[in-house]
């Protein structure tokens, strides 16, 4: 009999997550004419590139690192081949125009859009363990009298045989680093030349601490090559306004310099409590004294 009731618990909690999968995801119907759109952007490595630096930023707290939908919230699984079977035009207008919890990406561009539809495509393959190359990264300040300063990088390849050569067409971020994230650098698309060189113009504009000073950061975010990170200090930031507050009136103050009005209500609620307890004993002695004259 218990066997019976265990069989019928599960089956209930089966169908139950069956209806609450199918209630979270209904079918999703594209348009014939946006299933037919080919995309134009070619898969190759730049592209994917693209596409997996947007992904990170844009789609992992969802569908999660490998895009199986194990993120924050409850979402598609990018690797299933219900997925997969789809046209690109068909997810090309899924990101762009969103739905339910999932925003629409149509400020991104089409051109953004195709490279995370290019990306999103390696995830339900089979992945296959790649040697990533190894990379070394010089970082240089350039300071410029009367133009933008200026943030040179060189990127170099390091061969087995150890030999070091340039690394060309290699995608690397620029940011300077702030309390909660990272701030892009001129776009997110830098990508070295033949020489292995970036240059970079760093904006006018952003803020560092009370001496301007920031830090910024280079990595190297190219899928084939190993992690690589290098930062430097300088003071190319607006300096930040620090108040004197030791000597202001503020509400959390403990010297000389808090607000009067806190000075004058804590005096009065201190005289306040004081009547106020002087009364309650009054009280209590005078009705001591009745109880003795009764007695």
């Amino acid at each position: 009999m218990k066997s019976i009731y265990r069989n019928i618990l599960v089956s209930l909690i089966a169908i139950a997550s069956v209806v609450f999968i199918a209630a979270d995801f209904p079918l999703w119907e594209v348009p014939p004419e946006a299933n037919e759109i080919e995309n134009p952007v070619e898969a190759d490595k730049m592209s994917i590139d693209e596409g997996s630096s947007l992904f990170k930023t844009q789609c992992v707290a969802c569908h999660g690192a490998g895009g199986k939908g194990d993120g924050a919230l409850p979402s598609a699984d990018l690797t299933s081949k219900i997925f997969s079977d789809q046209s690109d035009g068909a997810i090309f207008y899924k990101i762009q125009n969103g739905r339910g919890t999932m925003p629409a990406f149509k400020a991104l561009g089409d051109d953004a859009v195709w490279n995370l539809v290019n990306y999103i495509r390696t995830l339900g393959g089979e992945q296959v363990e790649v040697i990533k190359r190894k990379a070394k990264v010089k970082l240089e300040l350039k300071e410029n009298e009367g133009a933008p300063n200026e943030i040179l990088i060189t990127v170099n390849e390091l061969l087995d045989n150890g030999q070091v050569i340039a690394a060309k067409e290699v995608k690397t971020g620029v940011y300077v680093e702030r309390y909660f994230g990272l701030l892009p650098i001129g776009g997110t698309r830098h990508y070295t030349g033949e020489g292995g060189n970036i240059c970079v113009a760093f904006p006018e504009d952003i803020p560092g601490d009370e001496n301007g000073m920031l830090s910024i950061l280079v990595k190297i975010e190219d899928s084939e090559f190993s992690p690589v990170e290098v930062s430097t200090d300088a003071n190319w930031g607006i300096p930040k306004s620090v108040s004197n507050w030791e000597n202001e009136r503020a509400l959390w103050k403990t010297n000389e310099y808090v607000p009067y009005w806190v000075i004058i209500s804590y005096l009065l609620v201190t005289i306040g409590i004081w009547i106020g307890i002087v009364y309650v004993l009054l009280m209590i002695r005078k009705i001591k004294k009745i109880g003795d004259i009764v007695n």
